[in-house]
């Protein structure tokens, strides 16, 4: 009603012809497809692909070689046994590393629980193994807080900024504390290497964050046990008595729903935290509701 192309007297330029809705259709079907390529990459990255190329890598390396890497285990297994409870040292260490490092700390759960099974048994053995990872666990949380502060906060910030989904749960730590970092360490979808840096760029103090880091272990002690039962089972054979198994299983049983109440709790409080945060947007609450991973908010907010 006010263009040019609507005056009288002026004469219509080519532009303002009938195919600008066919432009308009063709900019929007590569809307669509850069939204398509957005969402693929979000959650498929170049990282996770490799990695899966690696261990399958691995595992074909291992299927090829069975023998050698299996007196590789044993010779292991007995440098251990000789150390005894030293050798949690090492596994402490390594948990502690991985979290200063941002590398993986799930490889040293699945070590401790295979090793300690191997030395004393399942129930001790995994009560060893989930000592070591969690004493390493927490002191490399609260150690990467403190980097993350100091020495390393401009890398933190720049890579927050990959991220949409920390920065806004770093908005619901700056008003809720550091009761909701707590309740966020004990997800099982977000991993705890980026989130100690994450929450180093919040006002959250040392002392609050120390709190929180005891929201990581209950992960860290479910996967060791599993672990742990993994090495029995292939050591054992599938050997036992009917009654021995029956316990197995009872104790799995309970252990897997104390978990499953636990990350039930966990899910509503943490939506009870994101309904009520005054911090974030409305597109923002939902998006956090419904996005489980890091990858999968980047998506969704494409």
């Amino acid at each position: 009603f006010g263009s040019s192309a609507s005056k009288p007297g002026r004469p219509l330029h080519p532009s303002t012809m009938s195919d600008r809705p066919y432009s308009n259709l063709d900019d929007a079907d590569e809307g669509c497809q850069v939204k398509l390529v957005r969402t693929v990459k979000a959650h498929v990255g170049v990282k996770e692909i490799v990695m899966l190329l690696v261990l399958i890598g691995l595992a074909i390396t291992v299927l090829m070689h069975k023998a050698f890497f299996q007196g590789l285990w044993e010779d292991f297994l007995e440098e251990c046994t000789k150390m005894g409870l030293l050798a949690t040292i090492p596994i402490a260490l390594g948990c502690f590393f991985s979290e200063c490092f941002g590398t993986p700390v799930v490889i040293f759960f699945v070590g401790a629980g295979a090793i300690f099974q191997s030395m004393y048994g399942l129930a001790k053995g995994a009560a060893v193994g989930i000592a070591a990872c969690c004493v390493g666990l927490y002191f490399g949380c609260i150690t990467a807080f403190w980097l993350g502060k100091s020495v390393l906060k401009p890398y933190v910030q720049k890579y927050l900024d990959e991220f949409e989904m920390l920065r806004v749960i770093n908005k619901i730590i700056e008003t809720e504390g550091w009761k909701f970092a707590f309740i966020m360490r004990m997800s099982p979808f977000i991993p705890i290497e980026p989130f100690n840096y994450a929450c180093s760029v919040t006002s959250m103090s040392f002392k609050h964050n120390a709190l929180a880091c005891f929201g990581s272990m209950p992960m860290c002690a479910f996967e060791v046990w599993i672990a742990a039962q993994a090495a029995n089972a292939l050591s054992s054979g599938g050997k036992g008595g009917d009654s021995s198994l029956g316990l197995t299983i009872g104790i799995n049983v309970v252990i897997l729903i104390l978990m499953v109440l636990l990350f039930i709790s966990a899910k509503q409080k943490y939506d009870k935290y994101v309904s009520e945060s005054e911090a974030v947007e409305d597109h923002h609450k939902k998006l956090l509701r419904k996005a489980s991973t890091l990858r999968q908010f980047n998506a969704l907010s494409a």
